[in-house]
């Protein structure tokens, strides 16, 4: 059974930066093919803001950038999140944020900073809760040799 059913994820590529290589930290997360869309906004300040959206609606596309996010966090920030999982939830929802300068060189950390790049992971309704389920997979993850 798939835990997850969908993946939002977003990043905001500010003037300063270099797109081709915060679009290239976000393809890094992304399952293979996954499309991005382009869009754009306006600072506080009047600057130019550029957002690079994907959403993978394939359940075993989204598994398995989930199976990836569990095999690149540290143990520290697995059990992190795992302590820390009620927050980051809200319904069937599973919200993270993830270091874009990390991802940029491969890696993958959590953050809680604004500069991140934003995903959202929709779990299927599973008995006893997805809550439950991800803190078996994310313990199953911690137990795993890095």
């Amino acid at each position: 059974m798939r835990l997850f059913r969908e993946a939002s994820v977003r990043v905001f590529v500010h003037a300063t930066e270099d797109e081709e290589k915060v679009k290239g930290a976000l393809l890094s997360l992304l399952p293979p093919g996954s499309g991005l869309v382009k869009g754009s906004l306006r600072g506080h300040f009047g600057n130019p803001i550029l957002t690079l959206d994907a959403r993978i609606t394939d359940p075993g596309k989204v598994e398995e950038m989930w199976g990836a996010v569990l095999r690149g966090l540290p143990r520290e920030q697995l059990r992190e999140l795992l302590e820390g999982l009620e927050e980051r939830m809200e319904g069937c929802t599973l919200y993270l944020r993830l270091d874009k300068q990390l991802a940029s060189q491969g890696r993958i950390s959590l953050t809680e900073g604004g500069d991140a790049i934003h995903v959202r992971l929709r779990a299927e309704w599973i008995s006893p809760s997805p809550q439950e389920e991800i803190r078996r997979q994310l313990l199953e993850a911690e137990k795993a040799e890095k």
